[in-house]
C-alpha cells in the first residue's frame, strides 16, 4: 500500500444497500448507493463495514468494486460458504436499506494506459474487479483483450459479459469447469503472447500463488504479472 492510499483510508464515505440478489448456489451480489462525489476507477477496491451493532465478528469487508462510476452505484459479489459469516448472513437477511461505510477506493488492479494485449484469469467469484474492467473497456477496440474464467460451477455475470463481447471483437472469452484446461488455456496464451502482453489474475491466495508460478515458468516477467487476492469475497 502507497502512502497515498494510506492516506485515502481515513476519508469515509457513506453508502445505503439498495438491493440484495441471490444467483445460484452461494454466489450473490450486492448494490450500494453512495454519495455524490465518491468515484473509483475499475478494478479497485475498498473496506466496507456494516453500521450495525448486530454483525458479530469484523464489522468490515475487502472488496473489489465490480461495477463502473456510469452504473451510478456500487456493486458488490461475494460467496458465503457452507456457513455465512455474521456479516455476509446479514446482508442476506437484512440488507437492503441498511447503512454501510466506505474506506477507500485503492489498488493497482487497473489497466495500463497502453495498447498491450492483456489477459485477465479470474477464478471464481474473482471475476468482481475484472467484470469491471471489462465494463469499462467494452467500447475500446484498440487492444486484445483475453479473459480466462474458471469456475466449478457457475459463472457469475456471464451474460453481461457474453454481451460485452458480442458487441467488441477484441475481446475473446475462455468459460471452463476444471483448473487443468484454465491452466492449458493460460499456457498457450502465455507462449502466444509472452511478454508483449499484461496478465490479471483475481482469486484465492493459493490459486495467484499457482498462476504466478505457472507464467514465471513460462518466461513472464513479475511487472507483467498483477493480482487481485479477494480474502474479503470468502
Amino acid at each position: 500500500m502507497t502512502f497515498t492510499e494510506f492516506k485515502i483510508l481515513f476519508k469515509k464515505h457513506q453508502g445505503c444497500i439498495t438491493e440484495v440478489n441471490h444467483h445460484f448456489s452461494d454466489y450473490y451480489t450486492a448494490k450500494v448507493a453512495v454519495e455524490k462525489g465518491f468515484t473509483w476507477a475499475a478494478g479497485e477496491y475498498a473496506y466496507f463495514t456494516l453500521k450495525d451493532e448486530r454483525v458479530k465478528g469484523r464489522p468490515f469487508r475487502e472488496l473489489s468494486i465490480a461495477s463502473i462510476p456510469e452504473d451510478g452505484y456500487v456493486l458488490l459479489g461475494f460467496r458465503t460458504g457452507e456457513t455465512p459469516s455474521s456479516y455476509k448472513q446479514f446482508i442476506i437477511d437484512h440488507g437492503v436499506n441498511a447503512e454501510i461505510s466506505i474506506r477507500g477506493p485503492i489498488g493497482d488492479f487497473k489497466l495500463r494506459d497502453d495498447k498491450r494485449p492483456v489477459v485477465l484469469f479470474a477464478a471464481g467469484v474473482g471475476i468482481t474487479p475484472i467484470f469491471s474492467i471489462l465494463k469499462s473497456i467494452r467500447s475500446n477496440q484498440q487492444r486484445e483483450v483475453y479473459v480466462v474464467y474458471p469456475s466449478s460451477q457457475h459463472h457469475l455475470f456471464k451474460k453481461e459479459i457474453d454481451s460485452i463481447a458480442d458487441k467488441n471483437p477484441k475481446i475473446h472469452l475462455s468459460y471452463m469447469h476444471k483448473s487443468e484446461e484454465a491452466q492449458a488455456k493460460l499456457t498457450e496464451l502465455a507462449k502466444k503472447l509472452g511478454n508483449e502482453a499484461y496478465y490479471y489474475t483475481a482469486g484465492s491466495g493459493r490459486v495467484i500463488k499457482s498462476i504466478r508460478n505457472l507464467l514465471k515458468g513460462l518466461g513472464i516477467q513479475k511487472n507483467n504479472m498483477l493480482n487481485d487476492h479477494f480474502e474479503g469475497y470468502k
